[in-house]
């Protein structure tokens, strides 16, 4: 972690002797989106530091709902988690503990973690990003609250994408609405490798009314993790080039989002997508993520878009279903074309229609 930006977080860190004056007993609720990532981050260093910087927009309909309650306890800490969430408790504690030195309170309380995910696992849709960053601005929320604090200004969500990057890198972005950018830039003032930037100032009004189409190929637990993916990146032969593409690529899809150029970021969008993909199968001994229908789906959508002449794309996660981006103007003609012929390729039909969305909401 980079000293200067720990030194800055901790140097006012809230401690148990706070915690009991001010009331012994707080909660915090937070929505917050999942983010569908077009730059792709692929390969980290220690401490969730990316090697490339990654560039994603948040989603409107797909987000986990996360209730964090601590209250004062002599034995130390404890943590009850709601059956729902279970499956993620080992890293939701694991977080907890490694993230103590930020909020000192936590080695005195008993925690209470409520969360709930809008939508389906496994479906190409990053759970980890939306659950670390409801969480984090729950703790940051909080410690506000134990200062007496109010409001959720840039010093606030700067320090909430900086804690949700300690759970899972993506989930420093979807601490914001709309566009976001992560990872040190040279050409993008105040970019960073500790926490995302909100670019929905710079981007085109057309870009904030992106929607995307999420087209459930398989609906099976992923066969390659996350963190298993970046570490593919450790000894690639192809890593070095990688990284020197993702930079290139986000100037050129930051001047495209700046100019409202719908055709340049798709272009840039697909080839992302299908670098990744790429990295992926030129490693060794890892399978094909894409499935026949995948590959079908892509295709479709191409001679859809020659036939019809209009500005749409596609961007795949790590894993086989296939996220169509169109913006309003066309999304009659779009979701026609999904319902028709897109749709009988998907498991059991299933399309999860969003969009671009304003970002996390206190509950």
């Amino acid at each position: 972690m980079a000293k200067s930006k720990w030194t800055e977080f901790t140097q006012n860190a809230v401690g148990t002797e706070q915690l009991k004056s001010a009331g012994n007993e707080f909660k915090s609720g937070w929505k917050a989106p999942s983010n569908i990532a077009i730059v792709k981050y692929w390969g980290k260093k220690d401490g969730q530091i990316p090697q490339n910087p990654s560039l994603s927009f948040s989603l409107n309909g797909c987000y986990t709902q996360t209730q964090l309650e601590v209250k004062y306890s002599p034995k130390g800490f404890s943590l009850t988690i709601n059956p729902e969430g279970k499956e993620f408790a080992p890293r939701i504690e694991q977080f907890l503990r490694n993230v103590e030195p930020l909020f000192p309170f936590l080695a005195n309380v008993e925690a209470k973690v409520t969360t709930v995910n809008s939508f389906p696992h496994s479906v190409g849709i990053a759970s980890s990003a939306s659950g670390f960053a409801s969480l984090a601005l729950c703790l940051c929320h909080i410690e506000e609250q134990i200062k007496g604090n109010l409001g959720f200004g840039s010093p606030f969500l700067r320090k909430a994408s900086y804690v949700a990057r300690l759970g899972s890198g993506s989930a420093s972005r979807s601490v914001f609405g709309g566009w976001q950018e992560w990872g040190y830039l040279p050409e993008l003032p105040n970019s960073t490798n500790e926490y995302a930037l909100s670019l929905s100032p710079i981007v085109d009004p057309k870009f904030s009314e992106m929607r995307d189409a999420i087209l459930v190929v398989s609906s099976s637990p992923k066969v390659l993790s996350s963190t298993q993916g970046h570490a593919l990146m450790a000894n690639h032969p192809f890593a070095d080039a990688r990284y020197a593409e993702a930079r290139i690529n986000l100037n050129a899809i930051l001047k495209a989002l700046r100019k409202g150029d719908l055709k340049r970021f798709f272009d840039i969008a697909e080839s992302e997508a299908l670098t990744l993909h790429g990295l992926i199968m030129s490693s060794k001994n890892q399978p094909m993520l894409l499935k026949p229908q995948s590959l079908q789906i892509i295709e479709l959508i191409k001679a859809f878009r020659t036939e019809k002449d209009i500005n749409i794309g596609f961007t795949i996660d790590a894993g086989p279903n296939i996220h169509l981006l169109y913006t309003s103007d066309v999304a009659p003609i779009v979701e026609a074309f999904v319902n028709e012929q897109l749709k009988p390729l998907c498991e059991n039909q299933k399309v999860i229609f969003d969009s671009c969305g304003k970002g996390p909401e206190l509950v």
